[in-house]
């Protein structure tokens, strides 16, 4: 069963990474929390306008953060998923992310650290957490 598992979630991941290969474009959204231990986790989706012309959205990875959530270990534990799903950022266009501190500073934030290696044109609040 535990193999049957394994080859489902390869899959899954291949026909993302495919998608996200031949995809005109590719945003990110980026989402910092805490697991029921208190420690800190990363979700990060991807949405993208597929070959056929449909706007799709998946989640690409949940990554559990070291120690903080300072903007290095989230932009580490990006290029860390960036590496595995095998994923180029030239079609990175734009991100969205929460309002928490680490991702709104200055010049640290992680769209600041990944503009050297993407397109991107705009940095969005998640609307989750957008004040009203």
């Amino acid at each position: 069963m535990e193999s049957h598992i394994s080859q489902i979630s390869a899959d899954v991941a291949s026909k993302l990474q495919n998608n996200l290969k031949n995809s005109l474009a590719f945003s990110l959204v980026v989402e910092k929390s805490r697991d029921i231990q208190d420690k800190p986790q990363l979700a990060i989706f991807v949405r993208y306008v597929s070959v056929d012309v449909i706007l799709k959205e998946e989640m690409l990875n949940s990554v559990a953060l070291k120690e903080t959530t300072c903007s290095i270990h989230v932009k580490n534990a990006l290029d860390k998923a960036f590496t595995h799903a095998d994923i180029q950022l030239d079609k990175l266009v734009s991100i969205a992310m929460d309002g928490a501190p680490v991702m709104v500073g200055k010049k640290s934030r992680p769209d600041h650290i990944l503009e050297k290696q993407s397109q991107i044109s705009g940095v969005f609040p998640c609307l989750l957490h957008h004040p009203s």
